[in-house]
């Protein structure tokens, strides 16, 4: 079999710029550790799943 897979792209209803950092698609149990580039605010944090992708949001702390 062979396909070709489009990359989703990630919105914001705020209208800011979002970037995607990791995607996975596979099946079966699995652990994913990410390093963030910049400090989050972990207390807003925000996952969902839609059209079989996990999203998951960490807005950035402000300075």
């Amino acid at each position: 079999m062979r396909g070709t897979r489009e990359l989703p792209e990630p919105t914001h209803e705020e209208g800011n710029a979002v970037q995607l950092l990791a995607m996975e698609i596979d099946y079966g149990p699995f652990i994913r550790e990410v390093s963030l580039p910049a400090e989050v605010e972990i207390d807003k944090a925000h996952a969902e799943q839609r059209n079989g992708l996990l999203w998951i949001s960490l807005p950035l702390k402000e300075s």
